[in-house]
């Protein structure tokens, strides 16, 4: 543990020692306290002895580092609280020569790190004996020095030197500095340094030899040694220490013979002969003076171990017995620590606030007051004010960000900097925050003040933005408007801006002029205007706005503005197109605006639009008005309130709705800007309902479930029952869960939620599907409600079986027609599936008389999942193959799980669509027609033949049979002509040709006849007879002909000459006007039985 000085006025505390090392050292209050080295018997042992004032006993410590070699120097550093020894090396000679080890340890109340090998002696090659004689600290700069002694050579050379080490060295070994050789000491091998002190004030190193002589030479080695020889009457005795008075400038010899102390002058001689104190033989002197402590003198050790004080006075009486025996062995060293206040290391930095402009980087100094032995480590944190530390910001920190700043050992400074970023905006100065964190790992470094310091960041740019971020002017005012800019940021040099008017609801020409000057700051101006020009129309319309801002503005600042241009025209408006009111409000305002002038009477008319499509709230239900239908505005007023009552109806029910409008300004060429309003009513009553809409439980985990239910309003106690129904997937009542009918739910006045009564899940033990059931909300006023009825306000409860699960078809055999595109096969999982029992399912498809990727398509084998729903479905292709099968074709499905286990078969049978094949018949041919009859002048007859089989090719026969038809006179003859039949053909054709010989016969035949067909074929039907029928005429019939037409020729002439005469006579009465010889009597009708009567 780092100490930087120890701690003082603790009562004795005897710690435990500690096997590794140096046992507890406790500083005695109040004055100090003293550390006496001896070697007792072959061990080590450090004392503390007690001094006036304290409260301690001696504490008795071992030291148990090493059995080398006995103690010969001890040394303190109150800086640090650390102890340092030196043991004697071992003689034998090069190479056995063991050289002097030096110890630290550094102690704090009742805790020690245990002892640390602080360096190796220096040895020379030829040495047989080495001993650290001496050793001091310079407080100040933090060294050691001591005293080293050679023995070697025959006859013996002895030699003795100063040396001094860096107590900050990270290797001290490497880091040690020889200063001096003293020459003068002889090669007398019982000639030694006996003590080594160090003038604070004069930075001199002062020792002296155990015959005397004490010398004087610079501390850092840069001197020439100053010595005084010995003195025979006085050194004679043995000199045993020398010691500093630093205050007083004062220099003491001890002697050990009569323990007499000297003082001597800046010249080392002695003031005079005559000693301050003598008494018994003593061994070890120190003395202190301090300004905290009233103890001022010399402490001793005698030779019978007692350990006395003596004033710096001197006189043999003066004497104070502290310890009349400390009970030592062989004493070597004594040394006295002053007693010193807790100086706790703090660190902190050196000012609280520091500045630098943006493009400097800044170095923040850190002070550590007072230094400590030890290395000290602390992080610095950064944080917070309007500077930001991450790119493209303002800084970033260079060190000490993560792994900490540290200050080596007794180093009082140290430092983090900051890299500052210069970037282009203009954002004002900019501060943030370091602070000092975690100084250290040992509880006596903290912070001090200032541990927090705040950085300001100068900026060295400027922006202009404008005063306001929204302007306001009236048609009619002053039509010039001023818009104020101002810069922000560095005023040094002259700038200027253009500004840009954008269009909003106001339009550029008619209500402004978009043509704005640009605007110039002098140097040091801050601020500068632009005027606007507002055009005052006669128009009545709603305010306008539009928009001003700075051309290509910088990222920063308020770069636009609005202006709002109120209309100077006369116009009636609601002030909003719609108002929502809560249910229970009761009365509202609505507010009718004029806007404009007011001095003259004014009006409009009102109306109100309650439920149509567009509005559901009703007139009478859900408000009521009693407003006149005229809205009248006296002079000076502009607004006049329309009254209207909501009512509360304890409903639950959507946002409902209507509408008010107006309309017929007064007086004329008033306008109307917000002719209607829509006045939403909000419903305020509870919505109670389930915080969800579903839950689930596991049969045998979840046994009981208490579910949520909230509303939206809590301004009252209101209770809802709950009842239990079976849910379509049916879990039953009384076996799967336990019923509950109209069970009572209470919520609490200002609560939104309450919970159901228990819900129980019951564990059937058997393996199920997925099944579940509802829970009902209904009020009081309704009561238990009928579970077939419509419920909306409701909540599943889903049921997962724990039984375990198997996976089954929903069908052992599937049939399904050949037309069909795909089979659906539904795979249910029965009951779910336990830790243990987590497999996956494979659907597999074997093949039977039906083949997959013929019949049907199937791949896989293919895994199945299986949802909350408890089942899979799957779609087999099935495949039509236009071919018939007999009895249909089948195929079989399986489910497995990973082990291979069979869990389910299903068969599937596909039904054929396609009709049987026609058995092939025997080949026959045959005519189409028993006989045909034709005309001698039609020239043909097309002989049609027909066979059954079409699949080969076939060529047969055909001959004609003379009957009373004469072949070539009549007819043209076939004599065994082919007639060719194509593969696929049924029907072939000949045309026979008939002779027309244009002479008068009777009606002649013959016949058509087949055979030899190429494909074997058979001849079926009888032979085809054809029929010739004459068409020319006889001699006896052309005579018969002629008469007749004779004679019907005769008979129309007469005819003819009758009718000429018959008309002659008409006409000739008519012309005459009397009746002629040649009239005809007139003709009369019997009425009676209606036949002509002829006069």
């Amino acid at each position: 543990m780092k100490l930087y000085c120890f701690i003082l006025g603790l009562v004795l505390v005897i710690c435990t020692i500690w096997e590794s090392g140096l046992a507890q050292i406790v500083c005695n209050d109040p004055g100090g306290f003293i550390l006496i080295s001896d070697n007792n018997g072959g061990g080590r042992t450090i004392y503390t002895a007690p001094i006036p004032g304290s409260t301690s006993s001696t504490d008795k410590v071992d030291l148990t580092v090493t059995t080398v070699s006995d103690f010969t120097s001890i040394a303190f550093h109150q800086a640090t609280s650390t102890l340092f020894w030196a043991e004697k090396g071992v003689a034998g000679g090069p190479p056995t020569t063991t050289p002097p080890q030096l110890y630290r340890e550094p102690i704090n109340e009742c805790y020690t790190t245990g002892p640390v090998m602080f360096l190796d002696g220096s040895v020379k090659t030829d040495s047989m004996d080495v001993t650290i004689t001496a050793m001091t600290i310079d407080e100040t700069n933090h060294r050691l020095y001591w005293a080293e002694r050679y023995v070697a050579g025959t006859p013996f050379e002895t030699t003795h030197a100063i040396w001094t080490v860096s107590l900050n060295s990270d290797d001290p070994n490497g880091a040690k500095t020889k200063l001096y050789d003293d020459p003068d000491v002889g090669n007398d091998p019982t000639v030694e340094i006996v003590d080594l002190e160090f003038d604070l004030n004069t930075q001199q190193l002062y020792w002296v030899l155990n015959t005397g002589s004490p010398r004087r030479a610079a501390a850092d080695g840069s001197g020439v040694i100053i010595s005084r020889p010995p003195d025979s009457t006085v050194d004679s005795m043995g000199v045993v220490g020398i010691e500093l008075d630093i205050t007083n400038g004062n220099i003491y010899l001890q002697h050990k013979t009569s323990c007499e102390i000297h003082q001597l002058d800046i010249n080392l001689s002695y003031v005079s002969q005559t000693p301050l104190y003598s008494d018994v033989s003593c061994t070890a002197i120190d003395f202190f003076l301090s300004a905290v402590s009233a103890a001022e003198g010399f402490y001793t050790l005698t030779n019978n171990h007692a350990l006395i004080q003596i004033p710096l006075s001197g006189g043999s009486d003066s004497k104070t017995d502290i310890v009349n025996d400390l009970n030592l062995d062989t004493p070597i060293n004594m040394i006295f620590v002053p007693n010193c206040p807790i100086q706790a290391t703090q660190i902190s930095f050196t000012a609280s606030k520091y500045t630098t402009c943006e493009g400097t980087n800044i170095t923040v100094e850190i002070l550590r007051s007072p230094p400590c032995y030890d290395p000290v480590v602390a992080r610095v944190l950064h944080y917070g004010g309007s500077a930001s530390a991450s790119r493209p910001s303002d800084y970033g920190a260079k060190s000490g960000d993560s792994e900490g700043i540290k200050f080596p050992n007794l180093q009082s400074f140290t430092s983090v900097s900051f890299e500052i970023y210069a970037d282009d905006r203009t954002e004002g100065n900019e501060t943030f925050i370091v602070e000092l964190a975690d100084p250290s790992q040992y509880a006596h470094v903290s912070l001090g003040e200032p541990y927090k310091a705040e950085v300001t960041i100068i900026d060295k740019s400027s922006y202009i933005q404008f005063a306001e971020s929204a302007y306001e002017v009236r048609e009619g005012d002053p039509t010039l408007m001023t818009i104020t800019l101002e810069r922000i940021g560095n005023l040094e040099n002259s700038a200027s801006v253009s500004l840009v008017a954008t269009p909003g609801t106001a339009m550029e020409g008619d209500d402004y002029d978009p043509n704005i000057a640009d605007v110039t700051f002098n140097a040091f101006e801050s601020k500068a205007t632009a005027v606007i020009s507002i055009t005052d129309d006669d128009i009545l319309e709603m305010d306008e706005t539009f928009q001003i801002s700075i051309f290509e503005p910088q990222s920063q600042g308020q770069s636009s503005t609005e202006v709002l241009i109120k209309d100077d025209e006369i116009g009636f408006t609601f002030q909003q197109d719609g108002n929502e009111f809560n249910e229970d409000i009761g009365e509202v305002i609505i507010p009718v605006e004029r806007v404009g002038s007011t001095e003259l009477e004014g009006s409009v008319n009102i109306a109100f639009r309650d439920s149509n499509e567009d509005h559901t709230a009703m007139v009478g239900e859900d408000f009521t008005h009693f407003n006149p239908t005229t809205l009248t505005f006296a002079p000076g007023q502009s607004v006049v309130n329309i009254y209207v009552f909501i009512t509360n109806d304890n409903e639950y029910e959507s946002t409902e709705s209507f509408q008010i409008s107006i309309s017929d300004p007064q007086p004329e060429g008033s306008d109307i800007i917000i002719a209607t309003t829509t006045v939403s009513i909000l419903d305020d009553e509870e919505n109670i309902r389930f915080a969800k809409n579903q839950a689930t439980a596991r049969e045998g985990e979840t046994t009981i479930l208490r579910l949520q239910l909230i509303r939206d309003v809590a301004l009252k106690e209101t209770s809802v029952l709950i009842t239990s129904c079976e849910a379509y997937r049916s879990a039953v009542g009384g076996q799967d869960f336990v019923p509950i009918n109209s069970a009572v739910v209470r919520f609490i006045l200002g609560n939104t939620t309450a919970y159901t009564p228990d819900v129980i899940i019951l564990n059937d033990n058997i393996g199920e599907v997925y099944e579940s059931f509802r829970l009902v909300i209904t009020s009081p006023e309704q009561g238990a409600i009928a579970c077939n009825e419509d419920m909306t306000n409701d909540i599943y409860i889903g049921i997962i079986d724990d039984d375990g699960a198997t996976h089954r078809f929903s069908s052992s055999n599937y049939v399904i027609p050949e037309y069909s595109a795909n089979l659906k096969v539904r795979i249910n999982q029965e009951g779910i599936l336990s830790d243990d029992d987590q497999q996956r399912v494979t659907l597999s498809a074997i093949s039977g008389s039906a083949i997959n990727n013929q019949d049907f398509v199937f791949n896989g084998p293919r895994r199945l999942n299986f949802g909350d729903t408890g089942y899979t479905d799957v779609l087999i292709q099935i495949v039509s193959d236009n071919e018939y099968e007999q009895g249909g074709e089948t195929f079989t499905l399986q489910l497995t799980n990973d082990d291979g286990d069979i869990l389910d078969t299903a068969s599937v049978t596909i039904q054929d669509d396609d009709r049987p094949p026609i058995p092939p018949q025997p080949q026959s041919y045959y005519f189409r027609e028993d006989s045909i009859t034709v005309v001698e002048s039609k020239g043909e007859i097309r002989v049609v033949v027909l066979r059954t089989e079409r699949s080969i090719p076939a060529t047969i026969l055909i001959d004609t049979v003379t009957g009373s038809a004469t072949p070539g006179d009549d007819y043209f003859p076939l004599n065994r002509y082919p007639v060719e039949f194509s593969a696929g053909d049924l029907i072939a054709e000949k045309v026979i040709y008939i002779v027309n010989d244009e002479d008068g016969e009777d009606t002649e035949t013959f016949q058509v006849v087949l055979s030899s067909p190429t494909d074997g074929g058979s001849i079926t039907g009888g032979p085809l007879t054809v029929t010739i029928t004459d068409d020319d005429e006889s001699i006896d019939n052309a005579l018969s002909t002629a008469v007749l037409i004779g004679i019907i020729a005769g008979i129309l002439g007469a005819l003819i000459v009758l009718a000429v005469l018959m008309c002659v006579c008409y006409i000739a009465f008519i012309s005459n006007g009397r009746r002629t010889a040649c009239a005809v009597p007139p003709v009369q009708y019997n009425s009676r039985y209606g036949q002509p009567i002829t006069y």
